[in-house]
């Protein structure tokens, strides 16, 4: 409900995701390597790869896990590489805006009465702020009106999942 209130967009979100490409001098296509450099430069933070079997929580559905005492973001080798960006896009854009815009809108939603409503919510406004990293509005639009909302040609021209084409 919160999601359909909202019709799936947040001009904060967008907004705070055209703040970190500029800060990330990002103007282009927005490659696994310059997230992990951005993640490297801007807050110290490694990134290491490991066995999905490995990672903390121990399940092969974690793809990523960030252990804020070292700074390390490990992702898991076995992601596929759109897995792989969106995990470094989460994580660089909450480092860089600290949580607030997706804080600010959970505060907002009154009709979050639940932690467990606020923990999914939290999840998705994070998920929506790592795609609009990756596949910027308009960029997006332009293309998908081009492409005739071709799903697999969008996946293929912004290097993203079918999942995360269909979300955005």
């Amino acid at each position: 409900d919160f999601l359909f209130d909202h019709d799936n967009h947040f001009g904060d979100l967008e907004q705070a995701a055209a703040d970190f490409r500029a800060d990330a001098a990002i103007g282009g296509d927005c490659s696994e390597a310059m997230l992990a450099g951005y993640l490297s430069r801007a807050h110290g933070v490694e990134v290491a790869l490991r066995p999905a079997g490995l990672l903390p929580g121990g399940e092969a559905r974690h793809m990523a896990a960030f252990d804020a005492a070292s700074r390390t973001l490990v992702l898991a080798e076995e992601a596929v590489p759109a897995t792989r960006r969106f995990e470094l896009a989460r994580l660089a854009a909450a480092l860089f805006t600290r949580g607030r815009p997706v804080d600010d809108l959970l505060a907002r939603a009154d009709q979050l009465g639940t932690d467990a409503a606020r923990g999914r919510a939290g999840r998705a406004l994070s998920a929506y702020l790592a795609a609009a990293v990756l596949l910027p509005y308009e960029p997006f639009l332009d293309s998908a009106l081009h492409l005739r909302y071709d799903v697999d040609r969008l996946a293929q021209r912004f290097g993203a999942s079918f999942e995360q084409v269909c979300h955005r």
